[in-house]
């Protein structure tokens, strides 16, 4: 993802909030998600842990699930 734009329009084409990832990881603390979208977005990932990569994609599978799921729904 390059930018904070496209993590966006990535979460709206899945009708989902960062809020809603968040919580389907297991974060508790709304910042959780946006520390793991800046660094992941903004930082490309650099200086991310194996737990960080880890959960970000989980997010990037749970994101794509919900795609697929509404695209069959129209």
């Amino acid at each position: 993802m390059a930018d904070k734009w496209d993590w966006k329009e990535t979460l709206a084409k899945a009708h989902l909030t960062q809020a809603d990832v968040g919580r389907q990881l297991g974060f508790r603390n709304p910042g959780q998600m946006n520390a793991l979208v800046t660094k992941m977005v903004l930082a490309s990932g650099k200086g991310a842990t194996a737990y960080e990569k880890s959960k970000w994609q989980e997010a990037l599978d749970f994101i794509e699930f919900n795609q697929h799921k509404h695209a069959k729904g129209r």
